[in-house]
């Protein structure tokens, strides 16, 4: 899978696409705010409004936002042209009613991706601080160099799986990527020290025996 993963992610890189999908959060992309003239929840505002905005722009992907204590939702899509703004409006004013000639009940802006690179560098700055973080907790705990730089190699291991799903599959990386990130983290390295603590009792055993004899 992590060999794969790698090949994907070149191939992609090569043809353009990027080696990753990058989602909203990362790539940028338009935000348009919309007031409707009822409180409608995310429910009914996935149900009725998302359908007419995809099938008008042509994107896949949109990420909805309530403001709060208001009417106002935000849509987040991929970056949309003049010709898709245009086919946007004029169909959110004949299916929903919105008009869009009205500032007060649309805006639309560009979303900038300096933010996405800054939260890219803190992921990568987090996930290598808290890396270093239980090497040396492994290697006192342990005292031993062997058990930390295994824990760490099995952990690159799983993260690396994953990293090659995502790439493979071409799943969305955005905040729920780096959540899964930093959970995957935890898991395998708790999962880890308790074979590592088993191993040590077996160790510590062995060496009482021969002691004994």
């Amino acid at each position: 899978v992590i060999a794969v993963g790698l090949g994907f992610m070149v191939a992609n890189a090569a043809m353009g696409k990027g080696a990753f999908k990058l989602d909203l959060d990362f790539s940028g992309g338009t935000a348009t705010s919309i007031t409707f003239n009822e409180d409608y929840s995310l429910e009914e505002i996935e149900e009725n409004v998302v359908p007419v905005i995809k099938e008008a722009t042509g994107v896949t992907t949109i990420q909805t936002q309530k403001v709060k204590n208001s009417n106002t939702v935000v849509f987040k899509t991929q970056m949309l042209d003049t010709n898709q703004r245009n086919a946007h409006n004029d169909a959110l004013e004949k299916e929903i009613g919105i008009a869009t000639s009205d500032s007060s009940e649309l805006t639309s802006e560009n979303i900038s991706a300096t933010v996405s690179k800054e939260m890219r560098r803190d992921a990568i700055i987090a996930v290598s601080v808290a890396t270093v973080l239980m090497l040396i907790y492994i290697l006192i705990r342990f005292r031993d160099i062997k058990f930390a730089l295994s824990a760490i190699i099995a952990l690159i291991h799983d993260i690396a799986i994953v990293i090659g799903f995502y790439a493979i599959s071409r799943i969305d990386v955005g905040n729920t990527f780096i959540a899964c990130m930093l959970t995957i983290l935890g898991y395998s390295i708790n999962a880890t020290i308790v074979i590592f603590d088993r191993i040590r009792e077996n160790l510590n055993a062995e060496e009482m025996q021969k002691a004994t004899l």
